[in-house]
């Protein structure tokens, strides 16, 4: 009669018969290179530190090390939490810091509990320690919140000790000054980048204007030489004006206050102009081309080229804002014959500042009178 078929038993037993059953427990060997029972792998070795540690997957946390895949593995002992100790993290990725890896972790160590990794003083503790020049338990009138003592230029801001910029540098052109007082327009420090100038006033007519832009100046003077209405045409006169300021040792182009039929300084200064026109001693004129034909001067034009007295008649033929008064203008400056077209031709008075200054009477082109000359780039 046949023997009866093995049973497995379940009684942790390999008997005889069940070993050659499938998935039997009782005869499950972990490192038979076979699966058995409630084996989650099997690769036929002992090694805990490949990808099947006795029998189960390896996993983070399970006390072995997996080569090439975790840097560490303390198993229950892994922890994100410092502790003072090695040990590895919950990501098994890396020791995490602890006293003695030369690394002051200033955190959690001091002087006091981790000195082999070279800490200093714990800042902010009110206790000078070493590393410390003081400490007052943050920033104060007299000590840094990083334990130094103030000093402006360190890189520190200290409110609590009057500093308002801190940019670690004595630079006086930078946005922070000694002091460590913020840069501002008229502080009388030119900011880099920023100001084209600084004089520290808030002065319109001097070289820097209250925003701390340049101001340009140009000079105006009434020529000391009379001429009669053969000047030449406008570019006869504007010569004139620019041989007279060489002449008196003025650098630069001039032009002449002065119209023909159709063209005046309206049309050939340069209108563009925000400067300050202003006599050979400084006295103010008008603010840009706005203040000069606005119809009144600010001051006569009574100084001549070298920066004498003048006061008298002067040729212009041109209204305040600049265009031409009329046709009758020396047949366009070029002559003095008493003909319609020719004259008489309007003038202006250098010792008026009203519109006066520039249209107050006609003269026959046979009289002898002096021009405004203007310094114009243009």
């Amino acid at each position: 009669m046949p023997p009866p078929d093995p049973v497995c038993d379940m009684d942790s037993v390999c008997d005889p018969g069940e070993d050659i059953l499938d998935d039997c427990p009782d005869c499950a060997t972990c490192g038979n290179s076979v699966i058995d029972g409630e084996e989650q792998c099997d690769d036929g070795n002992t090694s805990n530190q490949d990808s099947c540690v006795s029998c189960n997957d390896a996993r983070c946390g399970d006390g072995y090390r997996q080569i090439g895949v975790e840097a560490c593995d303390d198993g229950d002992g892994n922890s994100d939490e410092y502790t003072g100790t090695a040990h590895c993290n919950t990501s098994c990725t890396d020791i995490l810091a602890y006293c003695g890896d030369d690394v002051c972790q200033t955190e959690f160590e001091d002087i006091n509990s981790c000195p082999e990794d070279g800490c200093k003083g714990m800042c902010g503790n009110n206790v000078v320690e070493e590393g410390e020049t003081c400490d007052e338990g943050g920033a104060t009138m007299t000590c840094d919140a990083d334990c130094t003592e103030v000093m402006c230029g360190d890189g520190q801001l200290n409110e609590a000790a009057g500093e308002l910029c801190d940019d670690g540098n004595n630079d006086n052109t930078d946005a922070c000054l000694t002091g460590c007082i913020p840069a501002n327009c008229g502080d009388g420090i030119v900011q880099a980048g920023v100001e084209e100038c600084d004089d520290g006033n808030d002065v319109e007519t001097d070289e820097c204007d209250s925003m701390c832009k340049t101001i340009e100046h140009r000079k105006v003077f009434v020529t000391s030489t009379k001429y009669n209405g053969n000047l030449g045409g406008l570019s006869g006169a504007n010569t004139k004006c620019t041989m007279l300021a060489n002449m008196a040792g003025l650098t630069g182009q001039y032009k002449a206050w002065l119209s023909n039929a159709t063209e005046g300084p309206a049309f050939t200064f340069d209108t563009s102009y925000k400067g300050i026109y202003e006599l050979l001693n400084g006295t103010v004129i008008a603010h840009g081309w706005i203040g000069l034909k606005s119809g009144n001067l600010q001051n006569e034009i009574n100084l001549d080229q070298s920066g004498n007295l003048t006061n008298g008649n002067v040729w212009t033929n041109t209204r305040p804002d600049g265009t031409p008064v009329s046709q009758a203008n020396c047949d366009s400056w070029t002559s003095t014959s008493p003909t319609i077209y020719v004259g008489p031709a309007a003038f202006g008075k250098s010792d008026q500042t009203t519109s006066t200054w520039t249209n107050f009477g006609s003269s026959p082109c046979t009289a002898q009178i002096a021009l405004y000359c203007f310094e114009d780039p243009k």
